[in-house]
Order: structure tokens, then C-alpha cells, then sequence
């Protein structure tokens, strides 16, 4: 039986840390990206999750907002979300879909949710976006239901 879609293929694999040390320019050393969404040759989402209050370092920052605006600059929508989560304990998954959105940035600019929203919602609305090439009006916070039920769910299976 297959892996479920969106789950890793190999969690041992995704444990086992890299040593990028010999890839150095100068300051520059390679970075990674938590999460990246091609959709349908029209957008990208790039997503980093962080421990709550962990800072995006400058580099990785420079590298992923370079990459948006690349991106844009090519005729595509795109994003990056820094998203944060609260789950100290390494050994244990986290839900990406309910991490909240911390910030993000597109069009050259930072932007900061106005209320709560997951990563789900802000994907969602991005992806939306894309598809009707206009944005919807509302973005879902945790204040709606479905959103609410998800991280109920979540908690309650921990």
C-alpha cells in the first residue's frame, strides 16, 4: 500500500540531517524550504514552518523572498508563508495544514494576518486566487468552523 499523499515517503530519511559544509561561497551556504506548492504552472506557495517565536534567518529570508520575486517576475503568482507551530517535542509530527500564519510575503512586500489563520486557509486563498484569477473577498480564519474542527481534531488525537 502507498504512502498517503502529503505524508512523508521515508520519516527515517527525513530525519537523517546533511552536511552542506562543503558548499560554502563565501557567507553564502545552502538553505532548505519546508514546503513548496507548484500549482498548475500558474502559481507557487513556499511555506517555512517555525517553532513558535524562531526566527526566519536573513539568509534563508533573502534566498525565499529572491525566489517570490523571481517568480513574479516571470509571469507567476507566488508566495512565501512563515508559519508557526507549538509542538516542542522533535519526535513528534506536526500538522502543517493548522500551524498559523506568522506572515507573508509577496509582491515585494511583508504581510501579517489580520486574525488567526492557518497555513490550510492562507493556501486555500492563494490557490483560490489563482484559479479565478481574483481574490475572494473573506479569508478563512479559525474563526470559521471547518478551520476550528481541524485543529479540535488535531489536539484531541495527541
Amino acid at each position: 500500500m502507498g504512502v498517503p499523499r502529503g505524508d512523508l515517503h521515508s520519516p527515517a530519511r527525513a530525519r537523517q540531517l546533511h552536511d552542506f559544509s562543503g558548499l560554502a561561497y563565501g557567507a553564502i551556504t545552502p538553505t532548505d524550504v519546508d514546503g513548496l506548492i507548484e500549482y498548475r504552472d500558474k502559481a507557487v506557495a513556499l511555506f517555512e514552518l517555525k517553532y513558535h517565536g524562531q526566527a526566519l534567518l536573513q539568509g534563508q529570508s533573502l534566498a525565499l523572498t529572491r525566489m517570490v520575486d523571481n517568480l513574479e517576475r516571470a509571469g507567476k503568482r507566488a508566495i512565501l508563508l512563515v508559519v508557526d507551530h507549538e509542538e516542542h517535542n522533535v519526535l513528534v509530527k506536526v500538522n502543517a495544514a493548522i500551524c498559523l500564519v506568522r506572515c507573508g510575503y509577496t509582491k515585494g512586500r511583508w504581510h501579517t494576518p489580520s486574525k488567526p489563520t492557518t497555513l490550510r486557509a492562507a493556501l486555500d486563498f492563494f490557490i483560490l486566487g489563482t484559479k479565478q484569477k481574483l481574490l475572494p473577498t473573506s479569508l478563512p480564519t479559525m474563526d470559521d468552523p471547518v478551520y476550528r474542527k481541524q485543529v479540535e481534531d488535531y489536539l484531541a488525537s495527541r
